[in-house]
């Protein structure tokens, strides 16, 4: 009986440390001995993934600064320099800051999704596009963002900081038992996949190199486990390809999918496919974990509605996209 009771608590211990501990059964005087040399155990890997994602930051940021003023880096046009871009912070982050808030309180009831923030919640909350696009690609390049394919949607990108996404993996982590596989292989993946491949996509072979370059078996069971772990999926386009994922990634857009789906046709049965605003964000949501104004964002910075600014008010009309319900 203690299998998946046992397994939850155990999970949740980890996570916590005491506060958030789901108890199924009354703890004896043995249990909490045992929960306590187990938590201490814990506190010390946890202390060492973090000291350990520290350094590795430390290290690329040199690496990169040195690879830069080698190449008499000048700041041209199609390059990044990493101190430039992160010194003032811009409209766009500041946007992306404040949606990223928002999300990690509401994303929590998917499970131990990191924030995510849409592409397309940015090019709502700003007036230039070309403004998100360019801070996006810089803040990938430097590796504090990733970006990550949509699915169910078409033409939308999740944005995830770098330190959001190894934190997930860390968390992956505290579940896995320590020296097997799956343990090792996600290991592999955050210490050298993660910080060398940057880009959505990383091809099957760069996987397995990335994971284990000198013993082929060894890098095709873990490129299983990376897999089965939810942090990569394979590309519909190209069956040796793989996009970067988080675990849950198929639940994550089914709720964006269907939130933004209600609230579209709450529009149809509007006059004129209108609503106002305030009416419409206070709207409750049925299908999705995220509430109304998240999906507007996402639905205007998609083209899928308009705002009008009116002197009543500012109102949401439906544009005709059949796109955005596909």
């Amino acid at each position: 009986m203690e299998g998946g009771n046992g397994r939850r608590r155990r999970v949740r211990e980890e996570r916590g440390g005491g506060d958030d501990i789901f108890i199924d059964r009354p703890m004896t005087q043995t249990t909490l001995v045992a929960s306590s040399a187990s938590s201490s155990s814990l506190t010390a890997r946890v202390s060492e993934l973090r000291r350990s994602k520290i350094r590795r930051r430390r290290a690329e940021t040199e690496i990169e600064n040195g690879d830069q003023l080698e190449a008499g880096h000048e700041g041209s046009i199609g390059s990044v320099d990493p101190l430039d871009a992160l010194e003032l912070p811009s409209d766009a982050h500041i946007a992306f800051e404040s949606l990223r808030s928002r999300s990690k309180l509401q994303i929590q009831a998917l499970g131990d999704l990191p924030p995510i923030v849409l592409r397309s919640q940015l090019y709502a909350s700003l007036r230039e596009r070309s403004e998100v696009d360019k801070h996006l690609e810089s803040m990938r390049a430097i590796g504090e963002l990733r970006l990550l394919k949509a699915v169910l949607i078409r033409d939308d990108i999740a944005v995830v900081t770098t330190d959001d996404y190894i934190e997930c993996i860390d968390m992956k982590l505290l579940s896995c038992k320590e020296g097997t596989l799956d343990e090792v292989a996600l290991r592999r993946f955050r210490d050298h996949t993660v910080p060398t491949y940057r880009h959505k996509s990383i091809t099957k072979e760069e996987l397995r190199h990335s994971l284990h370059p000198s013993r082929v078996k060894q890098s095709v069971e873990m490129t299983s486990a990376i897999l089965r772990s939810g942090f990569v999926v394979r590309a519909a386009s190209d069956d040796q390809s793989f996009n970067f994922s988080v675990p849950s990634w198929g639940r994550f857009w089914k709720n964006v999918r269907d939130g933004s789906k209600e609230l579209t046709q709450k529009l149809r049965r509007q006059e004129y496919n209108e609503l106002m605003l305030s009416a419409l964000e206070t709207s409750q949501i049925r299908n999705s974990c995220f509430d109304a104004s998240f999906h507007v964002k996402q639905m205007v910075g998609s083209n899928a509605v308009e705002i009008i600014r009116t002197t009543g008010g500012s109102v949401v009309r439906l544009l005709d996209n059949d796109d955005h319900e596909s």
